[in-house]
């Protein structure tokens, strides 16, 4: 997962407010661990609450409902003693481990007054990134000051996917193949190997580049949402 195995440089797992460049918080020290869930529900699922199910039949038919919420979890660590490196990514600025704690704190958790909610976050680090909000923070202090100022923190944080109502629809893609479909090109996908997902056919990739009005259909944007039209 991390490119940095190849360049020899040590990426840092990087915490930045979704349309803020420069609202962004930098791990002094990466996570050990890294724990990325997903989850798809279902009609008729009875862990979920659903208890529909066919007359006379012994479990529940269960049948695709919708996309269920993706979460990341992991553990940072901010340590002053400087036996893990510098608490500042700036050059000759000193921070304590309070300081970095206020600044994660002001990107994850504080409220934003003009959104009036948490801001949108972008988890980043090497290949991996996930638009999410925070879920839970944890805050446990392992070591001191004489005068009570921590020295050292451990950090657990969850966080919870974030997508827009497009990107969920282009994720969910519950049209039939009488309505248009929305879908987020992914990292090797093709648009022959698409139109096979939406219409059992890649004959029809011309077509759909057209409607698009894509200039090169060999390459294809991965983040990008093309509109698969109903056939006429």
């Amino acid at each position: 997962m991390i490119s940095s195995l190849m360049t020899g440089k040590l990426e840092k797992l990087e915490i930045s407010v979704v349309g803020q460049s420069s609202s962004k918080f930098s791990a002094q020290v990466n996570p050990s661990s890294f724990k990325h869930g997903l989850s798809i529900n279902y009609n008729g699922d009875q862990k979920n609450g659903d208890t529909d199910k066919a007359t006379g039949t012994a479990s529940s038919d269960l049948q695709f409902k919708d996309y269920g919420s993706e979460d990341v979890s992991f553990e940072l660590l901010l340590d002053g003693t400087g036996g893990v490196g510098p608490m500042s990514t700036v050059p000759g600025a000193s921070k304590s481990v309070s300081d970095l704690l206020d600044e994660l704190k002001t990107i994850i958790y504080k409220y934003d007054g003009k959104k009036h909610q948490p801001n949108v976050v972008e988890l980043a680090w090497g290949k991996f990134v996930f638009e999410c909000r925070l879920k839970t923070m944890s805050v446990d202090y392992t070591l001191f000051k004489p005068d009570g100022s921590p020295l050292r923190a451990k950090i657990s944080l969850a966080f919870v996917s974030y997508k827009t109502v497009e990107k969920q629809a282009a994720q969910e893609n519950k049209s039939s193949p009488d309505l248009s479909h929305y879908i987020e090109v992914g990292a090797g996908d093709t648009l022959p190997l698409l139109c096979q997902q939406v219409y059992e056919q890649p004959r029809y990739y011309l077509k759909v580049a057209e409607f698009n009005g894509l200039v090169n259909f060999r390459c294809l944007e991965p983040g990008s949402v093309l509109i698969f039209p109903p056939l006429n």
